[in-house]
């Protein structure tokens, strides 16, 4: 072994500056660094491919509120019609003429014989319905007539009118308006059953028009007390193209003198359009002091209006129902030349 001690000074140098230089790598190896962090590369997409971050999808949530269905009105009752029978009657003809069948008078009337009727008795009819008529191409438009203020006013002579009026509720004018009246005795027993037309032909919206007629082959004593008559419409159309039919007419200035049951009328027919009309027809309603109708009267005259024009009339009526108190108009004629 070698004795440091004969170690040569080049030497001794050489090993210490080794043993400096090591110590100061293991220092160097102590020290305390701050680690940098790494971001991740951006994946570079592919070409063509979207990327794209798709989010949690949501459930949409839409409150509706739906329409209510409108609520019908009911249709009222009809009240079944007592039919007394006259000579010459049938079965089937009562059937004809009221749009029904024998099977369902006979289902009304429990142990009728048809080939034994006698003249007075009664047979409950059924009760007309209500028609709807076409109006337009798959368009429906019910009839909305009702009847109103029927009353029954006897005559000196025992018989009979029952008169009346009926209004409009539609929005359209209504024509030819058919009723059916009935009368019976305040113990039910029915009397009588008579159609009439309403008078004039044309009922404009919203309007009201008379009817009255007087019951045939009917007299009554006057001790006999009456039920309020019924009336059913059994018979009409709702007018979508007036034609040549003119309502543009009304009554200005009138002025009226009543006795009794007598009443006289006076006043001017004017041309509110503007078109010349002709044919013109005045129907006046009369009331009493109760809002019942008296009676009415048709007046044709026979004079054309101008548009715009104005011409003086006089009409004279007796009424089969009580004192006058009021009156009201509908005027209606053609237009000239259609």
């Amino acid at each position: 072994m070698m004795n440091p001690r004969r170690l040569s000074p080049l030497l001794l140098s050489l090993i210490i500056l080794t043993l400096l230089f090591l110590a100061g790598c293991d220092n160097s190896r102590d020290e305390t660094a701050t680690p940098t962090q790494s971001i991740p590369p951006t994946p570079t997409p592919e070409i063509g491919v979207t990327l794209a971050t798709v989010a949690r999808p949501t459930q949409a949530i839409v409150q509706v509120t739906p329409t209510p269905s409108p609520t019908p009105t009911p249709t009222p009752t009809a009240t079944p019609i007592v039919y007394i029978i006259a000579e010459g009657d049938t079965l089937l003809a009562l059937a004809i003429d009221n749009n029904t069948t024998t099977a369902e008078i006979e289902a009304l009337n429990p142990g009728i014989q048809p080939n034994l009727l006698q003249i007075g008795q009664q047979v409950i009819l059924p009760p007309p319905a209500t028609p709807s008529f076409q109006a337009a191409a798959a368009t429906l438009v019910p009839l909305q007539i009702e009847v109103i203020n029927l009353n029954a006013y006897r005559t000196p002579s025992g018989s009979l009118w029952l008169v009346g009026e009926v209004i409009n509720h539609s929005h359209l004018a209504a024509e030819n308006i058919q009723l059916q009246l009935a009368l019976s005795d305040a113990a039910g027993l029915g009397l009588a059953a008579v159609t009439t037309w309403v008078t004039p032909g044309i009922v404009p919206p919203g309007s009201k028009a008379p009817f009255g007629v007087l019951v045939p082959n009917l007299t009554l004593d006057q001790n006999v007390q009456l039920a309020p008559p019924s009336a059913a419409v059994i018979g009409g159309q709702t007018v979508v193209d007036a034609g040549n039919r003119y309502l543009d007419l009304a009554v200005s200035e009138p002025e009226a003198t009543i006795e009794d049951s007598q009443v006289a009328v006076t006043g001017q027919i004017e041309n509110r359009g503007s078109e010349t009309a002709d044919n013109i027809l005045l129907v006046t309603t009369f009331y009493d002091a109760q809002g019942n109708v008296t009676g009415f009267h048709e007046l044709a005259l026979e004079f054309s209006l101008l548009p715009g024009e104005k011409r003086p009339f006089s009409l004279s009526a007796a009424l089969p129902g009580g004192q006058v108190v009021g009156f009201e108009f509908l005027v209606q004629g053609l237009v000239i030349g259609n």
